[in-house]
């Protein structure tokens, strides 16, 4: 891969104590208080937020490149003799650019933020320098590509190098870090992450200077041709968007041969680019929750000359087990019918088969309910990396 070129970096916003209580009543935590319970930093300042953009490549392949973006959320204090934890935290699906990490905080509005910017916000409170990715097709890049969604050779090449970019911006803002890196996400970012540490674990030059020590993922779409199997003869969809989506980013970057027509009804085929434009509030109105409503006949049946060309990419793009060296936990809800809970265990079965270590943990709850008991996990397991 070749290396991020001259990324760019300013201050976003400096939150303060006031700052941090506010937006943690406006995700209804009232009684649950996670920032008053933490150590404060001298001064005024608790965590600073810095967008970063960078030059990687574009997500349809060739030699054409783009600038992309994402935030670094640091503790406030420079000093040269600390040493701050490296955490990854990568995003679930958005659909809109105003859900975007950088745009969260340009636009900032305490009772928007998503759970993954709270969390990332918290772990800088802690000490640890958080690197939050904007997705391609988002952020910096909104209007000049498609988000590659479960795609696996743009995603992963997009966030390392975010990550080489990141290094190279840290260092020029003096914050000393470990060569260690803590890998999390859920859903579509735990995804990302196990796609990406599996990348940097078997490529020795992907990010040569760093090593993973912990991956952390929950709700991870893992066989992606299985999840689709199971989706398109569901009688509910809970989130039919999904895989409309998934089909729309793989005929924008790598698939462009992809007949759309032949998997979704019209007229859902139709309205893909309108849907998912980032703009468009509506983007999940209006669409069955009957999976037989939403796909074609042949598609649901499985006729080898329309569903053989998917199938194919969905099993390309999904995750292969390997020998991991990093401690991988994998938490998954028990009802989860969003990301079928049957796809997470048969891959970490076959992870460790081959010969790789993974703690496969059911919890309670469907997908969103799952993710709440993921967040409070890593919360919970992360230790504090700061002098209290």
């Amino acid at each position: 891969m070749e290396p991020s070129s001259s990324p760019e970096w300013a201050v976003l916003k400096e939150f303060t104590q006031d700052d941090l209580r506010e937006m943690e009543r406006g995700l209804g935590l009232s009684h649950f208080s996670i920032i008053g319970a933490m150590p404060r930093y001298p001064g005024k300042v608790q965590v600073r937020a810095v967008k970063m953009t960078f030059s990687s490549a574009h997500p349809s392949g060739g030699a054409a490149r783009i600038r992309l973006s994402g935030l670094l959320l640091l503790p406030p204090t420079i000093d040269s003799a600390r040493i701050h934890s490296q955490l990854l935290a990568l995003p679930y699906t958005y659909v809109l650019n105003r859900q975007t990490p950088t745009q969260q905080i340009a636009d900032y509005v305490p009772a928007r933020l998503e759970a993954y910017m709270l969390f990332g916000i918290l772990q800088a409170s802690r000490g640890y320098v958080v690197l939050m990715p904007d997705y391609p097709g988002f952020g910096e890049s909104f209007g000049q590509c498609a988000m590659p969604y479960v795609e696996r050779r743009p995603m992963v090449h997009a966030t390392i190098d975010f990550i080489r970019a990141s290094q190279q911006v840290l260092q020029a803002m003096h914050y000393g870090r470990k060569r260690e890196l803590t890998i999390t996400g859920y859903s579509l970012g735990a995804y990302v992450a196990t796609q990406t540490a599996r990348e940097m674990e078997t490529n020795a030059s992907a990010v040569s200077e760093l090593t993973i020590d912990r991956l952390w993922v929950g709700g991870t779409p893992c066989d992606l041709k299985r999840i689709a199997d199971e989706a398109k003869v569901a009688t509910h969809l809970p989130t039919p968007y999904l895989l409309p989506l998934a089909i729309h980013s793989y005929r924008r970057n790598g698939y462009p041969k992809i007949a759309v027509d032949s998997l979704l009804r019209s007229p859902y085929a139709e309205q893909l680019m309108s849907r998912f434009d980032g703009m468009n509030e509506a983007y999940a109105d209006g669409l069955p929750t009957r999976a037989s409503d939403l796909f074609t006949e042949a598609f649901v049946r499985g006729d080898a000359d329309v569903s053989a060309p998917i199938d194919a990419i969905l099993s390309e793009n999904s995750l292969t087990p390997w020998r991991n060296r990093c401690a991988f936990v994998m938490l998954h809800g028990a009802s989860d019918r969003t990301v079928y809970l049957d796809n997470a265990r048969a891959y970490a079965e076959r992870h460790q088969a081959g010969g790789g270590q993974v703690d496969f943990r059911v919890v309670p709850g469907n997908h969103k309910e799952a993710g709440i008991l993921y967040y409070l996990y890593v919360i919970l397991h992360l230790p504090e990396d700061r002098n209290t």
